[in-house]
């Protein structure tokens, strides 16, 4: 997942992401190579007013639909974008999962303890980061495209 390079966003004395530059179509399109759905990208296009539209464009579509569901300002999300919205958040679980599950092998890998990793991952102190990897691990093969392909076909 590509974010936006900082130079492009800054903290608005509200407390939201503000561009500071203008895109480039070259940056578009550049970023639009990792976006995982084209029925997010097509509705996010027509987003309003066209600000809000490119602040959204230029984060990974997760935040951008978690942003623009939500809070005073909430954007109505037609159904073939609430179903796209839920393909990408059971893809992007997997992906969340497959990573943890490599970070806590690499780190033990290194040698860390299963405390450092534990409390690396801000693990609650009654949780070992051992019983997380074996947790990781079911859950992972859980839901592996494999096992349920349903969320994965297009």
């Amino acid at each position: 997942m590509q974010l936006l390079p900082a130079p492009f966003l800054r903290m608005g004395s509200s407390g939201a992401l503000r561009l500071t530059k203008p895109l480039s179509g070259a940056m578009m399109r550049t970023m639009g190579e990792n976006n995982w759905n084209t029925t997010i990208d097509r509705w996010l296009d027509t987003v309003q007013p066209s600000g809000k539209r490119e602040l959204l464009r230029a984060t990974d579509r997760l935040t951008a639909i978690l942003v623009a569901s939500t809070g005073p300002e909430q954007e109505d999300l037609p159904d073939e974008v609430f179903a796209a919205w839920q393909q990408v958040l059971v893809r992007q679980r997997l992906t969340v999962l497959q990573s943890e599950i490599a970070f806590i092998e690499a780190a033990r890998h290194r040698g860390r303890s299963w405390r450092d990793i534990a409390q690396a991952l801000n693990l609650p102190p009654s949780h070992s980061a051992e019983e997380q990897l074996d947790i990781l691990k079911a859950e992972a093969a859980r839901t592996h495209p494999a096992n349920e392909p349903r969320p994965f076909l297009s």
